[in-house]
């Protein structure tokens, strides 16, 4: 295990990389462990960066600990003074697709609004799952590069794991919800 300092340090300095030299930022906080995270470490930015940061948090309608989450991503982006835009969808989704389309229509219409780009909390262990998911449905050079494909959105922490940014978490006592449709 990484001495925390440093893995504060790192979960920091990826952020402020990311976000410092950019323009308008939506971050995209859903109120698990990973985005509460970058919440956070957006929140001890430089007072001019965080001033082109706005959160922005979707509830699927899936049920309590979507509503808790949703709840506890407006109150932390306001304790660090950030704003907050809430969606919810209009129709609960039964699968997981559905449930990432309505949120990513909301991210999309958020961030055309502010003209900002979309900034998400997507870390290594996603890229190896995402990879792993493409390799087994046959997927082309494009589809295996993963989250690393090019793209508007901005993704901080994609050479940080999980454990790392539970760490910081622990640290920082970042408060989360679980999700438990990630049991599954």
């Amino acid at each position: 295990m990484a001495y925390a300092g440093v893995e504060a340090f790192d979960v920091e300095s990826a952020v402020e990389a990311a976000l410092g030299s950019t323009g308008p930022a939506l971050l995209a906080v859903s109120g698990g462990l990973d985005s509460m995270a970058l919440l956070t470490a957006a929140s001890r930015l430089p007072a001019r960066a965080r001033r082109k940061i706005t959160v922005a948090t979707f509830d699927h309608g899936t049920g309590k600990a979507a509503g808790r989450a949703a709840a506890l991503v407006a109150r932390q982006a306001f304790r660090h003074g950030f704003s907050c835009v809430t969606g919810r969808a209009s129709t609960i989704g039964t699968r997981e697709e559905e449930w990432r389309r309505g949120r990513w229509r909301f991210l999309e219409q958020v961030a055309s609004k502010q003209k900002a780009r979309v900034v998400t909390a997507h870390n290594l262990d996603d890229q190896v799952e995402t990879v792993f998911m493409r390799i087994l449905r046959d997927a082309g050079p494009r589809g295996l590069a993963g989250l690393y494909a090019e793209s508007e959105i901005i993704r901080p922490f994609l050479n940080i794991n999980r454990a790392t940014l539970a760490s910081y978490a622990q640290q920082y006592q970042v408060a989360f919800v679980q999700d438990p449709s990630n049991c599954d």
